[in-house]
């Protein structure tokens, strides 16, 4: 993904623009973040899925989930996480490697995430979340 510093907006302003055709984006603490490899035709956002009057946001999320690719490992790892971490009602936040089985574990434990992620790996490996 690519980070536009000139493009900022709030989130009521992000959930309302259109990047336009074939455009996937994101807002990260308040910056738009495009995905340079979207390929127009193949996209289900909020613009194309056609379901007036349906809202694209969650109220109040338990669990999120990201698939990571390399070129963008530091905004969710690290802008993103610390966004999200900030919902109340989140429990867990986990970021999936789409290249080998591996995954990093953010579990709400009591009112706290821990300072950093729990790294599961291996085939054979299994998360658990006590919230689920």
């Amino acid at each position: 993904m690519n980070v536009r510093p000139d493009l900022r907006m709030s989130k009521a302003a992000f959930i309302e623009w259109d990047a336009g055709e074939g455009q996937r984006c994101e807002l990260v603490v308040g910056r738009v973040v495009h995905d340079a490899a979207a390929i127009a035709g193949s996209r289900n956002d909020r613009h194309q899925i056609g379901h007036p009057g349906k809202s694209y946001t969650a109220g109040a999320p338990i669990f999120l989930t990201e698939v990571l690719s390399p070129s963008k490992a530091e905004i969710d790892l690290g802008d993103k996480a610390a966004e999200y971490l900030q919902v109340p009602s989140l429990h867990a936040y986990i970021v999936l490697s789409q290249d080998e089985p591996k995954a990093w574990v953010l579990e709400r434990t009591g009112s706290l995430f821990a300072s950093g992620p729990a790294v599961v790996s291996g085939a054979d490996a299994a998360i658990g979340i006590v919230a689920l």
